[in-house]
């Protein structure tokens, strides 16, 4: 009877030793891929800058947002909390700073009419154009007022979280009357929620699961070890 608990001991320990090792090392692993921003984890793609000089408004033709995990995304309590978004923040001048946001782009496309401002489209790569769209001088800035979306007023270079753009949806900047957008700067991010309270079980849990898994292996080895004939007379 000895015999066998010393070995279920055995492999029950060497397991534990062997998965807490794993958790607390793919924990660690995950934090160096990531930065920690707000109790998330986040992966950033590179910044994309848009130059919109002498633009007051901007429509960015954004078909989608890539943000590749790589083998993060294997393991499923991270994919299961994951989120892709991505922001957007705008310097120029702006008495009143930047209104940005998503909105459908049909709306949009019917208020172009004798306006003016500038359409921002990819080049390729992280490069972009943008073209300023003016029927003649003097032309009123294109008004997206009362348009329904997911809006937010900004301050000169704050970043504003938006969701990954869908077919129709189109993306804007804009500042006042009189304002001067100097560049708009792109970025996509991975977001994990809880990141940093999954950074905790996982350390925390991988360090405890080594060291019981240790005592029960301490357990198999010494407590229950066979006894020589001077210790089973000694203890009787």
């Amino acid at each position: 009877m000895r015999t066998f608990i010393r070995i279920v001991l055995i492999i029950v320990g060497s397991a534990m030793v062997l998965v807490g090792i794993t958790v607390g090392s793919a924990t660690w692993w995950v934090q160096q891929q990531l930065t920690v921003n707000e109790g998330r984890w986040v992966l950033q793609t590179p910044e994309e800058i848009i130059p919109a000089d002498g633009c007051s408004t901007v429509i960015i033709e954004l078909s989608g947002v890539d943000v590749d995990p790589g083998d993060i995304d294997q393991f499923e309590v991270i994919s299961s909390r994951s989120q892709t978004v991505f922001t957007v923040a705008a310097t120029g001048e702006s008495d009143d700073g930047w209104l940005v946001g998503s909105t459908a782009s049909a709306p949009v496309e019917d208020r172009l009419l004798g306006t003016r401002y500038c359409i921002a489209e990819n080049s390729g790569g992280d490069a972009w154009t943008v073209n300023l769209i003016q029927v003649e001088q003097g032309s009123p800035d294109l008004s997206v007022a009362g348009l329904q979306g997911r809006w937010a007023n900004a301050d000169d270079g704050e970043k504003v979280v938006l969701p990954v753009p869908s077919a129709g949806e189109s993306v804007v900047v804009a500042g006042g009357e009189g304002s001067d957008i100097g560049s708009i700067v792109l970025m996509g991010e991975y977001r994990i929620a809880g990141g940093s309270t999954l950074a905790i079980i996982g350390l925390v849990g991988g360090v405890l699961t080594v060291a019981l898994g240790t005592v029960l292996l301490v357990i198999s080895f010494w407590g229950l070890r066979q006894r020589g004939r001077h210790e089973a007379r000694s203890s009787s």
